[in-house]
């Protein structure tokens, strides 16, 4: 699978880069993450609910048009839920379990652009295909709100409960400041898994919200 990825992030970047006359431009990022899953427990002493994460990638851009580009990316994210039992008499206690998975993505995006002098804004939209390369579990012990026990492991991902494959719809919105020859972006950025993340007779889906911030180099005319 990690082949398929390498292979996949070698064809996206060379294939942006192939036409020498286009405008090019690479660059990096880095940004948190809340991550989740479509799903509800049915039961009022059982929460699930979202983790905190990160994201950090590279990324290359070339150039369409004046209004239009088409971005690839090669992304480490990680992905996964929580979920917490509740003590119905005092629901300061509980059980909370986090199950984190990490991601290599690769998005193809393609982005709308509007510039002046110093300051621009873009929407993109596409799909990422990610491969999963490990995981993490938490369980913590909470009593009155703080936290007195703590198990973490990290491990291969169990593939009997969890899809090792996540492909997704992606949009984007963000902003840029054009700093010399170069752009400093502010982004946030939605995806919705096409296929479920857990191994079951429901439909549940990854879903995340990004926050990051990152730096894009011209390269060409």
């Amino acid at each position: 699978m990690l082949n398929l990825i390498k292979n996949l992030s070698i064809f996206v970047f060379v294939f942006l880069a192939f036409n020498a006359q286009a405008q090019l431009s690479y660059g990096a990022k880095v940004g948190v993450r809340a991550s989740g899953i479509a799903a509800s427990s049915g039961n009022p002493d059982v929460n699930i609910t979202s983790i905190g994460s990160y994201t950090v990638g590279v990324i290359t851009e070339r150039e369409l048009s004046k209004n239009f580009s088409v971005m690839g990316e090669l992304n480490a994210t990680q992905r996964g839920f929580a979920f917490e039992i509740i003590d119905p008499v005092n629901p300061k206690d509980m059980i909370r379990f986090e199950q984190k998975i990490n991601f290599v993505d690769v998005p193809l995006l393609l982005k709308l652009k509007c510039q002046s002098s110093v300051f621009g804004a873009y929407i993109a939209a596409g799909s990422s295909l990610g491969i999963a390369t490990n995981s993490e579990v938490k369980a913590s012990l909470i009593i009155d709100g703080e936290e007195v026990e703590t198990f973490e492991e990290e491990a291969e991902l169990d593939e009997e409960t969890y899809s090792s494959v996540n492909i997704a719809a992606v949009t984007a919105l963000g902003v840029n400041f054009n700093i010399g020859n170069s752009k400093l972006f502010l982004e946030t950025r939605m995806d919705y898994g096409l296929n479920s993340l857990i191994k079951d007779d429901q439909h549940l889906p990854a879903l995340g919200i990004d926050f990051s911030v990152g730096l894009m180099l011209p390269i060409g005319k």
